[in-house]
């Protein structure tokens, strides 16, 4: 059967980019090939989400992947979906979300059978209903004797992350500073000015021996939600994402000015001539940074959630 990727030409208008996928499917084992259409509810509300990436599996393997699109004729947005396989197979679904860098612990919708006609279309699309509540989101932070430079990707939203850092460290914990607050550790109690945690905020901690610090929330933040503002001179910024990138990766949105300068314990990049060098430096969730501005006007930085590529 020839391959329908013709199909996957639909006449939709994004934001003018789109996101690398997160999986890529096993297609040259296959000769055969149909087209899921469809639109993705959670819990039975239709998304609407350019962000927003399904996976298609028959057991562990991969067979199709596709990002949602907003199809302007009926203003919905549809993913469609080349799946590959044989007569008969039985395929599950996966739902990843871009904007938050992981997988949503979702039930899936129900196992459909491959089949050479395919389901759905862009008049009457096949819905992919995921249902149930996000299981707790942990990350964990290993912290040496010493100092410390971390800050965390857990939604901070109604949730007291700086219980659970402090719980952690019990006697083991000496002392917190991050912009404009610290705390210390004296007589059996934390004393000082700071009383949350930040999602935007990198926080230097004080150990007088090895800690691992848990921290728990309902999900993890969405880092377009965390916007931080980049001063003149010298700033302490959080990495609000669950997933290492490299710099050029992560500061995709952002317009650094010559000279600027990224550290954190143990490696720094300085922006030069409209490169960052050295382009290895990588953001890895769990950890702290500082940011040196050039510039003396504010800057917003938001964290890009994904390689994009230039839609033509």
């Amino acid at each position: 059967m020839m391959k329908k990727a013709v199909l996957l030409l639909l006449i939709c208008v994004s934001s003018g980019w789109l996101f690398a996928n997160h999986w890529t499917p096993n297609e040259s084992e296959y000769e055969d090939n149909m087209t899921l259409t469809g639109v993705i509810q959670i819990n039975g509300v239709e998304q609407q989400s350019t962000t927003l990436e399904v996976g298609v599996f028959c057991g562990e393997e991969c067979r199709g992947t596709g990002l949602a699109s907003y199809f302007f004729p009926t203003q919905r947005y549809v993913v469609q979906l080349l799946i590959f396989g044989e007569t008969g197979d039985q395929l599950t679904f996966k739902l990843y979300d871009h904007a938050l860098g992981h997988e949503l612990n979702l039930t899936p919708p129900d196992a459909v059978t491959f089949n050479a006609n395919g389901y759905g279309s862009l008049g009457s699309p096949y819905v992919l209903n995921f249902t149930g509540g996000q299981s707790e989101t942990t990350q964990t932070i290993g912290l040496s004797q010493g100092w410390n430079w971390i800050s965390t990707y857990i939604d901070m939203e109604n949730n007291d992350g700086l219980s659970q850092l402090t719980d952690c460290l019990g006697t083991n914990g000496l002392q917190i500073i991050t912009t404009g607050g610290s705390l210390i550790y004296r007589g059996g109690s934390w004393i000082g000015s700071i009383t949350s945690l930040s999602n935007t905020k990198a926080y230097k901690i004080k150990t007088n021996a090895p800690v691992t610090v848990t921290i728990t929330g309902s999900q993890a933040a969405d880092p377009a939600n965390c916007e931080i503002t980049i001063m003149n001179g010298w700033n302490w910024i959080a990495y609000p994402l669950s997933e290492s990138k490299t710099v050029a990766e992560a500061l995709a949105g952002f317009e650094p000015s010559n000279g600027d300068n990224i550290k954190t314990q143990g490696g720094s990049a300085v922006y030069r001539n409209g490169n960052w060098l050295p382009n290895t430096f990588t953001f890895e969730p769990g950890k702290g940074y500082t940011y040196k501005s050039m510039a003396t006007q504010p800057k917003t930085l938001i964290f890009q959630t994904g390689s994009k590529k230039q839609v033509d």
